[in-house]
């Protein structure tokens, strides 16, 4: 009983340790125009993150 245990819990740490494996691409695409980034957001119904900067 305690190797089925001990089985069992090292299958669900290494099922759970391959879930980043399965996840999607991890680049970030930016874009640089507001109405694109409005579309973009609205396709996707994702969040959009804003970055205002201060170039002299």
């Amino acid at each position: 009983m305690r190797l089925f245990k001990f089985a069992v819990i090292a299958g669900l740490m290494s099922l759970v340790s391959s879930f980043p494996l399965l996840a999607e691409d991890d680049t970030v695409e930016w874009l640089s125009s507001y109405k694109d980034a409005i579309r973009e957001a609205k396709r996707t119904q994702k969040p959009i993150f804003l970055e205002y900067r201060c170039e002299a």
